[in-house]
């Protein structure tokens, strides 16, 4: 009875073993790790510049965003487009000086 326990515990050890390197394999495959890392620095990127952007908007008094998750000014009023870009024809919205889209400046 023991000797079958002891036999039952190693199986079910190598087939965890067994089902930890292969989800290794499949994740090296899929570079499903590497997504992960370039989400998580792409995030950061995203941070880092909304970080920016909202002690720009603080010193020139304007409403942009912080760490409270509420949506810019700029996006809000996205709704009242100034006209089109010239290279790609996307909505402008005031104050652009570049397209958001292809990156064109925007002439005034």
């Amino acid at each position: 009875m023991a000797q079958g326990l002891g036999m039952l515990l190693v199986v079910l050890l190598i087939l965890i073993v067994l089902f930890l390197i292969a989800r290794e394999y499949v994740c090296w495959y899929w570079k499903i790790n590497e997504r992960l890392s370039e989400l998580q620095q792409i995030r950061t990127s995203l941070q880092a510049i909304e970080l920016k952007l909202g002690a720009a908007a603080g010193a020139t008094g304007g409403a942009v965003a912080g760490a409270t998750g509420a949506a810019p000014a700029r996006v809000v009023e996205a709704h009242r487009s100034t006209g089109a870009c010239s290279k790609c024809s996307k909505p402008l919205s005031p104050g652009d000086r570049f397209c958001e889209y292809c990156g064109t400046p925007v002439q005034a």
